[in-house]
């Protein structure tokens, strides 16, 4: 009874009314950070970062590669250990 109920609520969580599902907010009220291994930003990049601007993804260039992916591995750690002891999605921790 018990795995139905947590099913149910995880389902009922994550879905919509219509069943589509949201990762990814409002319009426009995304931001995506992007970085080059090695190198600066060249000619494709530039292309890339201007359809990802007109699809209203906001890309924002860094010329650090590392310090990019280290800030993420930091606030995951962080922010999935507070989501996994408070019981609640990394949206409801974010909102």
């Amino acid at each position: 009874m018990l795995k139905n109920r947590m099913r149910r609520n995880w389902y009922e969580d994550i879905f919509s009314e219509n069943r589509s599902v949201d990762f990814m907010g409002p319009k426009g009220s995304e931001a995506m950070h992007m970085s080059k291994y090695a190198g600066h930003i060249d000619t494709t990049t530039k292309q890339v970062m201007a359809d990802f601007k007109a699809a209203d993804l906001n890309p924002i260039w860094s010329d650090n590669f590392m310090g990019m992916c280290m800030s993420k591995v930091v606030f995951n750690a962080v922010a999935n250990s507070l989501c996994t002891m408070f019981e609640i999605q990394m949206g409801q921790f974010i909102h």
